[in-house]
């Protein structure tokens, strides 16, 4: 983050100001949130929590346990499983 903050022509506090008012949200949170939402993907593809883990950015798999599941309510295995559960009910459904 700090270094694409040096690269932008701008104050680094006017351009965090600037975009918590526009985006509504601080640009680190946004990133974390962009990290979670591919977690997210990468997890419903059945690819385990320690490789999604490293995929996004992270070097210790419980560290991103704890943030997974501050940002989506549930730990990255509970929504792996449940996720590959629901992909077996849509396909079962479909196949009827």
């Amino acid at each position: 983050m700090e270094r694409t903050l040096d690269r932008a022509p701008y104050n680094d506090d006017y351009f965090r100001r600037a975009f918590r008012d526009r985006i509504g949200q601080t640009p680190q949170k946004f990133l974390e949130l962009k990290k979670m939402e591919n977690a997210m993907h990468e997890l419903m593809l059945g690819k385990s929590v320690k490789e999604v883990a490293a995929n996004v950015g992270y070097q210790d798999a419980y560290f991103f346990s704890r943030m997974f599941k501050r940002y989506m309510g549930q730990p990255p295995s509970a929504y792996r499983l449940k996720s590959r559960e629901k992909a077996l009910r849509d396909r079962d459904l479909s196949s009827s």
